[in-house]
């Protein structure tokens, strides 16, 4: 899935919405589809070994959340899954399956459009050998929602996730970053 044209489309509605500013404040539910962009292990820590770097995959999920809109931000938050496809190394000893988020975010609102940072907290899921991967850390990014009508909106958004799980003798570091498209349901 390439980046170039969500990215297009989001400036496209962004600049022909109409000037009156849309209302943020209340819930949303969505889906999303997009690519994980960079997945990499460290595990030079304890028995030693090489850093790996996997190749692009695709992933999907799905998030709920809400804003608050107060003077000139809207401030959120979100809990989102999302589920990586064909995501190994080692010979398929080590995969990151899922990534489960917890982010909070400030926007600007302009027009129809919201532009927001995130931050947030982040768990991967997955296994290396015979041992569940359970890395947990922070998570950081951006993203933009542009609304079509009162209830449905449209985005993108990247976000850079950074994890640590400990085994016996070595510690897994584990990134996974992501682009995704989304579409959400106002309530």
């Amino acid at each position: 899935m390439s980046i170039k044209p969500i990215a297009m489309a989001l400036l496209i509605s962004a600049s022909t919405a109409s000037v009156a500013q849309a209302e943020w404040t209340g819930g949303y539910v969505g889906i999303t589809a997009g690519s994980l962009t960079e997945l990499t292990y460290d595990n030079t820590t304890g028995i030693g070994g090489p850093d790996v770097d996997i190749e692009d995959a695709n992933s999907y999920g799905g998030f709920f959340g809400g804003h608050i809109s107060s003077g000139e931000l809207v401030y959120g938050y979100e809990i989102a899954f999302e589920a990586f496809e064909d995501v190994s190394a080692f010979s398929g000893q080590a995969t990151i399956d899922s990534a489960l988020d917890l982010k909070f975010n400030v926007g600007v609102p302009a027009g129809q459009a919201l532009l927001y940072g995130i931050i947030g907290f982040s768990n991967l899921s997955g296994d290396y050998g015979p041992n569940e991967i359970d890395a947990t850390g922070f998570s950081y990014g951006a993203g933009a929602m542009v609304k079509l009508t009162d209830q449905l909106s449209i985005g993108g958004e990247y976000l850079v996730r950074s994890g640590t799980t400990e085994f016996v003798e070595t510690d897994i570091d584990a990134t996974a970053n992501s682009f995704n498209a989304r579409v959400a349901f106002h309530f």
